[in-house]
């Protein structure tokens, strides 16, 4: 990950015959990976990680008939789709279900997620960022912005506050215990991941697909979130730099006829979905997708550093841990190649 950010690999834009343009290069993502103007890495068709380790939510179909929440898709479609509205639906089906008075893995809550996933999903998908990037193309320290705190804030709001958030930790990204609950129709909404499609696809409790809501309808578009990423880098002691450009661009612009189509029909939806509204949401969640230095470079250092443990312990005082990572930021920058 630090290899581009120390300028030991070429920036893409001077190897020859890479065309960033090209409907086959995720442009929305690329613009996140540039520093000083230069494209030191870059993601595209032929990185499928990319898009199996893309967020969004799936939904309880049983759940939403019984008790008539209405149809989630059409609230997409329609741009309705917000943190409001998805804690309205939330409480609606919050319940101790064996009535002992203890909220615990017993009963039903509104979403499931690991603590980790939680804020990053949510701040991206109100269109912010905890890296934002300035003039000179710098990265700097978003997260005192209006926008993030606000976004931040709700995010707490509509979950911790709401009660219908239940923390399952420890497994994988997306926990075995939070699959379990969720297949046991102990929660409206789980967080996921595309690559979680292929542990789920025997599930007999039929969901849906939909991307993480808006902060509000004012915001233009949905945006969804890659957690993680492997990028094709090319080094600077690469002694064919024409080679290795018709190699990535050819590579890519294959991957986009070849490999992504049956990836995408056959893997994700024929075989991962259960309507083709959820395909349609895989369209627009896979047209949306960003990523958030703070989230995947700098993730041991913000994301998992600090950011993790103060969603799975309520704790709320962003401001306090500003000044610290201001300087996590500086190092950052202080790295990278005049």
């Amino acid at each position: 990950m630090n290899a581009w950010q120390e300028g030991l690999t070429y920036s893409y834009d001077d190897i020859p015959y890479i065309d960033l343009s090209r409907p086959y290069w995720l442009r929305e993502a690329n613009k996140t990976l540039t520093l000083r103007g230069n494209q030191y890495t870059a993601l595209g068709n032929l990185n499928i990680n990319a898009y199996c380790l893309a967020h969004a939510i799936i939904f309880n179909k049983a759940m939403v008939v019984d008790f008539e929440l209405g149809n989630l898709y059409n609230l997409v479609d329609n741009g309705k789709w917000t943190f409001n509205k998805m804690e309205e639906l939330m409480k609606v089906v919050i319940d101790d279900i064996n009535g002992d008075g203890v909220m615990d893995e017993n009963d039903r809550y509104g979403y499931l997620a690991h603590p980790k996933e939680v804020l990053p999903s949510f701040w991206i998908a109100a269109d912010t960022y905890s890296v934002g990037k300035d003039s000179e193309d710098l990265p700097y320290l978003a997260m005192g912005s209006e926008k993030f705190v606000t976004a931040f804030d709700k995010t707490f709001n509509i979950l911790w506050d709401s009660g219908a958030y239940y923390k399952v930790a420890g497994g994988p990204d997306i926990p075995d215990n939070a699959v379990k609950m969720f297949a046991n129709n102990q929660s409206l909404f789980m967080d996921m991941t595309f690559i979680v499609l292929q542990r789920i696809r025997g599930m007999e409790t039929d969901f849906g697909i939909i991307p993480y809501p808006k902060l509000n309808e004012a915001q233009d578009d949905y945006v969804s979130r890659i957690e993680y990423y492997m990028p094709f880098n090319v080094p600077i002691i690469c002694p064919d730099l024409d080679r290795a450009g018709i190699m990535l661009e050819v590579l890519n612009s294959y991957s986009a006829t070849s490999i992504i189509p049956v990836f995408y029909e056959n893997s994700l939806k024929a075989k991962g979905t259960r309507d083709v509204e959820s395909e349609s949401m895989i369209d627009l969640i896979f047209n949306s997708l960003v990523v958030d230095i703070g989230d995947t470079t700098l993730c041991d250092k913000i994301r998992d550093g600090f950011v993790a443990k103060m969603f799975e312990t309520n704790d709320r005082n962003l401001a306090s841990k500003l000044a610290s990572t201001e300087e996590i930021i500086q190092n950052f920058i202080d790295k990278i190649p005049q």
